[in-house]
């Protein structure tokens, strides 16, 4: 591993636009197996073989760079639901927002940032998970 600060990227860096590809120098990134959820759940409902076969050349490319995703165990289902409880409480309490609350709930176990394009997205659970945005 490097020397970079350690993170979890969120999936808003790895699925950006290539023209406006976050700048993570210094952040030694992993990512959540719900990031790779996500994007494979991208893959499946492209509306055609060539946005499938796209979707899934990005994700491959990524699992080659960031590797296997940290999993979702019982340790971070902890997380998630302290953080759930934090934003319900704050009245954020929108079910679209799960993947993203799991994915902040593996780097609050971790004890490591967030690395996003959507700090917004994470108003109301960030004084419990650094959030960077990029």
């Amino acid at each position: 591993m490097g020397t970079g600060l350690k993170a979890i990227v969120d999936t808003s860096i790895l699925l950006a636009d290539a023209n406006a590809k976050p700048d993570l120098t210094g952040i030694e990134g992993r990512v959540s197996s719900v990031t790779y959820a996500e994007m494979n759940f991208g893959v499946v409902v492209a509306t055609t073989a060539e946005g499938r076969a796209s979707r899934l050349t990005r994700m491959q490319r990524i699992i080659a760079v960031y590797g296997s995703g940290v999993p979702f165990d019982d340790a971070v289902a902890a997380s998630f639901g302290f953080l759930s409880g934090v934003s319900h409480l704050a009245g954020k309490r929108s079910r679209r927002r799960v993947a993203d609350l799991m994915i902040a709930a593996t780097a609050h176990h971790l004890g490591v940032p967030l690395v996003t394009r959507n700090a917004g997205d994470f108003s109301a659970i960030g004084n419990h998970v650094q959030l960077l945005e990029r």
